[in-house]
């Protein structure tokens, strides 16, 4: 990892970023994203909260493995019916 002016780290040799937010964040520091984190609305905040589950579910085999059964449930006839569903809620 390389370090930027203020300190954040990047990823070694990606100082051209492709992403302008990517660029942004890494410029920021953990304590700088943490403060913009709590200026956000809750909204925003469960949209961020969301996205970091999907980054860390992404990478997890198990989750992958679960999903990829519940597709092949799906796909073979045995998911749920809307109906059936709305009886559940």
């Amino acid at each position: 990892m390389a370090s930027t002016k203020n300190g954040a780290s990047t990823p070694a040799g990606n100082r051209n970023c492709l992403s302008g937010i990517i660029c942004y964040l890494f410029r920021m520091s953990l304590r700088e994203i943490e403060e913009k984190v709590m200026e956000l609305t809750p909204d925003e905040r469960w949209h961020i909260a969301a996205l970091i589950r999907f980054l860390e579910d992404r990478d997890n085999p198990e989750y992958l493995r679960k999903l990829e059964e519940a597709d092949a449930r799906i796909d073979s006839g045995r998911g749920l019916s809307i109906d059936s569903l709305q009886q559940k809620l």
